[in-house]
C-alpha cells in the first residue's frame, strides 16, 4: 500500500474495510486487552453448551456480571432478552431442558474503540465484551 500525501492510516484506503473472523476460542474478559480487537467496534457472539441431568424445576437466571455495552441472549435458539443497561441478568426459566443446552450471547460494544485508530480528540471508554463473572443460578 502506497499512501498518497495527506492520506495516512485509515484514510489511505479508499472505501470500507470488512473484517471477517472465523470461529475461535475467546474467554470472558475485556476485548481491549487483545491487540487484534483493541480497535474493533461491532458485535461478537459468545456460545456455551451446558449439559443438565434434568430440566431445572425452579426459577433459572443467567447473570452475565458486567457487560460493555449491550447483550442479547438466546437459549436453545429462543430469545431470553436484550439488555442495554445493567443489571445484566436474564430469566431463562423454561428455556433449559435435560441434556445439552446451547447458550448464545451477542455483545455489541460502542464506537469508542474504532476512534483509537483515527486522528480524533474523542476518547471514550474502550472496555468491551462480557467482563463477568458469568453465573447460571438455579433456584428452588
Amino acid at each position: 500500500l502506497t499512501e498518497e500525501r495527506g492520506y495516512a492510516g485509515g484514510a489511505a484506503i479508499d472505501g470500507p474495510v470488512k473484517l471477517v473472523c472465523g470461529e475461535g476460542l475467546y474467554t470472558v474478559g475485556d476485548w481491549c486487552r487483545n491487540d487484534a480487537l483493541r480497535t474493533y467496534s461491532g458485535a461478537a457472539w459468545y456460545t456455551a453448551d451446558v449439559d443438565l441431568d434434568a430440566a431445572p424445576a425452579g426459577r433459572v437466571t443467567l447473570d452475565l456480571g458486567e457487560v460493555v455495552s449491550t447483550a442479547k441472549v438466546l437459549v436453545n435458539g429462543r430469545e431470553a432478552g436484550l439488555r442495554l443497561t445493567p443489571p445484566w441478568r436474564f430469566d431463562v426459566t423454561g428455556l433449559l431442558h435435560a441434556g445439552n443446552n446451547r447458550i448464545e450471547i451477542r455483545v455489541c460494544n460502542t464506537t469508542a474503540n474504532i476512534f483509537l485508530a483515527s486522528p480524533t480528540v474523542y476518547r471514550g471508554d474502550t472496555k468491551a465484551g462480557i467482563l463477568g463473572p458469568v453465573r447460571l443460578e438455579i433456584g428452588e
